[in-house]
């Protein structure tokens, strides 16, 4: 018996990674492990995310082919973040306005530490202010996004266009109304690139 707990004891480190990774490869659907995972860049084509804890969607989870015919921005945020707060407001705007070509989604990464409720607690603060409550998707406890777009500061925004390939990746201060108007008119639009992200 002895014997047994001592293999046990040595074999965990290797069962505890591979579990790990399974874990990761099912959040995700990659069949890589997150240490092989490749950092994207605008012109660079992102594979099909799967959001696993969607709120304030029809859906309880969602997948970033389910909007491919629009112009997809993903807002990367946080509860205790309150640039990104100001901002959900002005996306919300946005994406009333250009409804059937955008599609703003708000990601919450696990790496907040946020939870589902610290994130619906945040989301009803700011309905309260407001005379229609939001109308974005809300993805939490991300894991998938953030490891392909790895990042410091928020918030973070991607820009991906509706063939699939990143048009930019930006700060707060690009999206408004003429880049929008401009990306979805098919100008060639280069937005400054948020300079905080990972190698």
């Amino acid at each position: 018996m002895k014997l047994y707990n001592f293999l046990l004891i040595l074999l965990y480190p290797a069962f505890s990674i591979v579990s790990n990774q399974t874990g990761y490869r099912q959040a995700t659907g990659s069949k890589t492990s997150p240490d092989t995972i490749r950092i994207l860049h605008v012109g660079d084509t992102v594979p099909d995310i799967r959001f696993q804890e969607v709120f304030n969607y029809r859906h309880s989870k969602a997948n970033l082919k389910d909007f491919k015919a629009k112009l997809i921005i993903l807002d990367f945020w946080a509860s205790y973040c309150s640039t990104c707060l100001e901002g959900i407001p002005v996306a919300d705007s946005l994406q009333r306005e250009f409804g059937k070509d955008v599609q703003f989604i708000l990601v919450n990464s696990e790496l907040t530490h946020d939870n589902l409720t610290k994130a619906k607690t945040a989301i009803g603060r700011i309905n309260q202010g407001l005379s229609k409550k939001l109308c974005l998707p809300v993805a939490v406890n991300d894991t998938a996004a953030y490891r392909l777009f790895r990042f410091k500061i928020i918030p973070h925004y991607v820009w991906i266009g509706k063939d699939g390939v990143i048009k930019a990746i930006t700060n707060n201060l690009e999206v408004t109304r003429a880049n929008i108007r401009a990306m979805l008119s098919g100008q060639q639009v280069t937005l400054p690139v948020k300079g905080d992200r990972m190698k």
